[in-house]
C-alpha cells in the first residue's frame, strides 16, 4: 500500500539537494540513469508505495527508493508521480 506517504509527496521528483524535497526526512539521492530524485523517509517497506523498497541509504537513514530492476527506467509508481 501507499503507507504513510502523503498524497502530495514529492517522491521521485527531480532535485538538486535535500532542501528541494519537502517530505519529512526526505533526501535527494542519485538514482543512476534517473539522476537525482527525491526519496521519502520510511521505517518499513509498507510505508512505501508499490514497487518501492525501504532501504538504508547510509548516513541518511531509511528511504523509499524504486525497487531493483527499476533503476534503469522509472518504476510505474515513479512514472505516474512525475510532474
Amino acid at each position: 500500500g501507499a503507507g504513510n506517504i502523503p498524497e502530495d509527496s514529492d517522491l521521485c521528483q527531480t532535485c538538486e539537494e535535500n532542501t528541494d524535497c519537502t517530505d519529512p526526512g526526505a533526501r535527494c539521492i542519485e538514482l543512476g540513469d534517473q539522476g537525482k530524485r527525491c526519496t521519502t523517509a520510511c521505517e518499513v517497506v509498507d510505508d512505501c508505495p508499490e514497487n518501492f523498497l525501504c532501504t538504508d541509504i547510509g548516513g541518511g537513514g531509511m528511504q523509499c527508493i524504486p525497487s531493483p530492476g527499476n533503476t534503469r527506467r522509472l518504476s510505474p509508481t515513479c512514472q505516474g508521480s512525475l510532474r
